[in-house]
């Protein structure tokens, strides 16, 4: 098996897992870590405590493609996930409607297996499509008048 398909398995396991499987594809000291949801888990048995909620069906995840070798590479994902398991993440609430989006996830391999997993995706874009709202910067906290140079770089006066 080729690390891309290990790869596509293991994402599989996220919505069909099955011990087999996961003895199969993910190595005993696996770490799993999601830093924009907070969560982290070591061993096998994080696929079932973070991501398979209430049996084998959680949400699909689309590997859109591998680079990388036998050692590591990064997975380009899109994901598809009920709003109701990430907008709690922020304090907003959420429902069955789905949200899309892409992300990037480096794995590591030991052994031959699945050995990490460390998840990467644009959570403020997320956040926002979600409903979350960023105040609007005020420059004069920083500093800065509107259409001062900060000193790095040119002044502008927009607000970015």
């Amino acid at each position: 098996m080729t690390p891309e398909q290990k790869v596509r398995g293991y994402y599989a396991l996220f919505w069909e897992a099955s011990e087999s499987r996961i003895n199969q594809l993910i190595h005993e000291d696996y770490l799993l870590e999601d830093e924009q949801l907070g969560l982290a888990g070591i061993g096998r048995e994080a696929l079932h405590t973070y991501f398979v909620p209430g049996g084998n069906r959680a949400y699909p995840i689309t590997v859109l493609g591998y680079f990388g070798d036998d050692r590591a590479g990064v997975a380009h994902l899109r994901v598809r996930w009920p709003t109701k398991y990430v907008a709690p993440a922020w304090g907003l609430s959420g429902t069955d409607e789905e949200i899309e989006f892409e992300a990037v996830s480096l794995i590591t391999f030991r052994d031959g297996k699945i050995a990490s997993d460390r998840a990467f995706w644009d959570s403020g874009l997320l956040y926002q499509r979600l409903g979350g709202d960023f105040p609007n910067p005020d420059p004069e906290k920083f500093g800065v008048q509107p259409g001062e140079s900060d000193g790095n770089g040119p002044a502008s006066s927009n607000n970015r």
